[in-house]
């Protein structure tokens, strides 16, 4: 790409495209017939079997399907990631080919994957963008401009001298996303990129990608949320590497039988008006509703603390040398058999606070105590007994090369017996199966064993419900609730609030590196007060549940789960 004489600035300061003078031909990505299969335990897997789809100048796509459908393969194969057994890809005229996709589309098709920290390439933030306004070839003189642009849009100041490995998940993901719009990219390829933003920023830039499909902007974008796919104006599904389903949003969510064969949900807000008959925001009806209940309200779960402290937190501090950002805690307790929900927008420390508890990171002030002893005193490698992490991308934790190999690494007594674990995790039977070949969810669960056969007393789960599909999650959440009953503590951080409604007991809020909520879960999720505390947005679920605790009715857990209230509440469709 020359010149700048095909973008331009609109009034918002967005780098958009001025003028989409792509190609004559109206076809953007055409995929034949692709074909994409692997090596996995001696035998030969079809991940792709003879996909095809055409996505025409300024459409918006989105790819809905179970983990392990070939979501994720088949936008490897339009960058040539993948190499293709059968099939032809082209995008904007050009041959897709394997190893190619840089030389022939660079600059023109914008690529964000699911994992954030792989596509860093230069030292920090700010280099990164740099580099990138230079490779595509923008006049010099034009570059700072440029730059201070996308750095403002996306709030992006704070972070241009961090290390990639200082950053959280999210703050990583917010710079490539803006790498991927920064050159005026013709198509964006996108594979999950809202995974790990806070709620704030998902909204901004699922707004941005409205704004930018309005402009004719031509979109892919794989996805596991019913709600990000039903704002596109095209969903296709992917099944075990066949398409599924090609239309329009409307017909695909009212297909309950398609749904429930791929594990896949309509959107919350379908799934409201059709358990409760009125829209969620219609502040009216949700009133005379709420007047209709003739029954006694439910009695809340009580907030206690069923079993012992495990982790005693108090006035500890730390801070990044490099950054400058730190966190303090004045006090903190967690339990066992106690399910913790951790929120709060991203870079507000909760990841942080995860590797401290963990003893990955060396307060600078302070006493963490883990069953009774200061975290201090003990080697980092024993606090693998007592404490449990599992990291925000599952591949990082994993060592292999079989599900057996990797549950049983590092374990001083190699004569455990592995099985109940794995049968817990519902990953009984894969034993001998290679790590690589998993799918995300199989990952995830053979994550949580890999850290259940060493015995913790608690367990820390950064992001666990990223990339899994509802049916996983549905799942993971019974696979929890089972590990809790077992006497284990567990920390949820996350931003999926729905996710970690269904399962939290206790809810701690974090904002710029303190803990300024700590309440019960139906407490929490029962007013917006407290997400607008954490500057989060607001939730059309959570303002339902604070009209109805303001005429008395009170749910008895903090769920945000449509049927599960439903239930509470005692009406026929909660099913």
């Amino acid at each position: 790409m020359g010149a700048r004489d095909d973008i331009s600035d609109d009034s918002n300061g967005l780098v958009i495209l001025n003028s989409l003078r792509y190609i004559n031909a109206c076809l953007m990505i055409n995929a034949k017939d692709i074909v994409v299969r692997y090596q996995s335990d001696g035998k030969v897997v079809e991940a792709l079997g003879s996909v095809s789809l055409n996505i025409g100048e300024g459409e918006y796509v989105a790819m809905l399907g179970p983990n392990g459908s070939g979501k994720s393969t088949f936008l490897r194969a339009l960058c040539g990631l993948v190499d293709i057994a059968g099939g032809e890809v082209t995008i904007l005229g050009k041959t897709a080919a394997f190893g190619s996709f840089s030389d022939s589309l660079f600059g023109r098709v914008g690529v964000v994957f699911q994992e954030p920290e792989g596509q860093f390439v230069m030292r920090d933030a700010g280099t990164e963008i740099e580099m990138l306004l230079q490779n595509l070839g923008i006049p010099h003189d034009e570059q700072e401009g440029l730059f201070e642009q996308i750095v403002n849009e996306f709030e992006l100041g704070p972070l241009l001298k961090r290390k990639p490995e200082s950053l959280s998940g999210g703050q990583m993901q917010l710079v490539n996303l803006a790498c991927a719009l920064a050159g005026g990219a013709r198509v964006l390829l996108l594979d999950e990129p809202t995974t790990f933003l806070d709620q704030t920023w998902r909204e901004k830039f699922l707004s941005l990608l409205d704004k930018l499909s309005g402009d004719g902007l031509t979109i892919l974008h794989i996805t596991q949320y019913p709600d990000e796919a039903a704002r596109a104006r095209r969903i296709c599904l992917l099944d075990r590497g066949q398409l599924a389903f090609d239309g329009q949003p409307d017909d695909i969510f009212s297909d309950e039988n398609l749904l429930s064969r791929l594990r896949l949900t309509a959107p919350i807000r379908r799934q409201f008006a059709g358990v409760f008959g009125f829209d969620v925001s219609d502040i009216g009806k949700a009133a005379d509703f709420a007047n209709s209940l003739n029954r006694e309200p439910a009695e809340p779960n009580q907030f206690c603390h069923v079993g012992e402290a495990v982790i005693t937190v108090s006035e500890m501090s730390y801070s990044y040398r490099t950054s400058g950002f730190g966190i303090r805690v004045e006090r903190l307790e967690l339990y066992t058999s106690e399910i913790v929900g951790l929120v709060g927008p991203t870079g507000s420390g909760k990841s942080t606070l995860a590797f401290l508890l963990a003893g990955l990171l060396k307060p600078a002030q302070g006493i963490i105590n883990i069953n009774g002893r200061r975290a201090e005193d003990c080697e980092a490698a024993k606090l693998r007994r007592p404490i449990g992490l599992s990291w925000q991308l599952a591949d990082l934790a994993l060592i292999g090369p079989t599900v057996e190999d990797d549950v049983r690494f590092g374990l001083e007594d190699k004569e455990v017996d592995t099985r109940n674990i794995l049968e817990l995790v519902g990953l009984e039977g894969f034993e001998g199966r290679i790590v690589d070949s998993l799918s995300g969810g199989e990952k995830r669960k053979l994550s949580l064993a890999s850290i259940l056969v060493a015995g913790p007393s608690l367990l820390i789960l950064d992001e666990p419900s990223a990339f899994l599909d509802p049916g996983s999650q549905a799942e993971l959440i019974g696979i929890l609730r089972k590990i809790a009953r077992q006497g284990h503590g567990i920390v949820i951080i996350g931003h999926d609030l729905h996710f970690i409604s269904e399962l939290a007991d206790r809810v701690l809020g974090m904002k710029d590196g303190r803990i300024v909520i700590d309440v019960s879960s139906s407490e929490f999720f029962s007013s917006p007060d407290y997400l607008e505390m954490l500057g989060l947005p607001s939730n059309s679920i959570v303002d339902f549940r604070r009209m109805l605790v303001g005429r008395g009715i009170t749910l008895s857990s903090g769920t945000l789960n449509v049927y599960e209230m439903a239930r509470q509440l005692g009406l026929a469709r909660a099913t």
